[in-house]
């Protein structure tokens, strides 16, 4: 049998462009073995999957994302058969709504749907990060309540667990609490925005200087000022009363209350560290927010 040379290609490079990557057969396996183990956990708690397009109109993302990060967050182009604007996938959540709200609009609630995939994304300047993201997830839709909150952190716990993690911790915030400092204040968006960036970052010495010449209340200073610290156990929500003073606030710390309260229930409140200085996201995030931190 002659054996024959396969040619090369020609005119291709081993570059790839910026932000992303091929996954190579070791790294794919861990990968697929990641992915079995977290639909699987999922699965068990009732989620079923769901499989949106790769490609969206665009004003389905549109709609999802804050106007200052609309066009640095998602590729956007051109139906060539119908002229309207299109878009790749950057997150499942907006796709599901869509599919809940359309496909399933007169469904028994709650809907519990699973999904994996990748999603694209613009990433202004790169900074390191990656256009191409792998991601699997669920969405609990119907269930507001507390109770509801509650099974996403326990499900998260338990995916973590499942994918032979231990040693990690899980943040968990309120974004209405810190939506509500201002809403008996007449700071203006631009000082908002300033003490947002400078809270989220945990830079007390930057919003120390932003707060001292802001026009806010003496209280609403001194809770802002402390607002980066008030991280750690239950303890933190007593302080945050003490310091909150707006009706608005202290109804998300009493929500947050009663989440921890059935994580508790699970038995899972060891895990737990509540932090109010977590508002990453706050203009695309309502209620409770929550994020898994590993130890290496």
């Amino acid at each position: 049998m002659k054996k024959t040379k396969t040619a090369r290609p020609s005119g291709l490079h081993r570059e790839l462009p910026a932000g992303l990557a091929d996954i190579l057969p070791s790294a794919a396996q861990r990968l697929i073995t990641l992915r079995r183990c977290l639909l699987g956990a999922m699965d068990l708690w009732g989620y079923t999957p769901l499989y949106p397009p790769a490609i969206e109109h665009a004003e389905v993302f549109s709609r999802a994302l804050p106007e200052s990060a609309e066009e640095l967050s998602y590729y956007r182009f051109a139906d060539p058969t119908t002229g309207r604007a299109l878009s790749y996938r950057t997150d499942f959540t907006p796709q599901v709504a869509r599919i809940a709200a359309t496909r399933f609009k007169d469904a028994a609630l709650p809907l519990r749907f699973l999904y994996d995939g990748t999603v694209v994304r613009h990433v202004p300047d790169q900074r390191g990060m990656k256009r191409e993201l792998h991601q699997v997830g669920c969405e609990l839709i119907g269930l507001s309540d507390p109770e509801g909150d509650a099974e996403c952190v326990a499900l998260l716990i338990e995916c973590l667990k499942t994918a032979g993690l231990n040693d990690f911790c899980i943040d968990v915030g309120q974004v209405e609490f810190f939506k509500g400092i201002f809403r008996d204040e007449s700071a203006d968006g631009e000082l908002i925005a300033a003490i947002t960036r400078a809270t989220a970052r945990k830079d007390l010495s930057e919003l120390g200087k932003i707060l001292e010449n802001a026009p806010l209340s003496s209280q609403t200073k001194k809770l802002l000022a402390e607002l980066p610290l008030l991280t750690g156990g239950p303890e933190v929500i007593t302080r945050a009363k003490a310091l909150a003073s707006g009706q608005h606030s202290l109804a998300a710390l009493e929500n947050l209350e009663k989440v921890l309260s059935f994580i508790d229930a699970y038995g899972l409140g060891e895990y737990i560290t509540v932090d109010l200085g977590e508002i990453r996201g706050v203009d695309y995030y309502t209620g409770v927010i929550f994020e898994a931190f590993v130890h290496h």
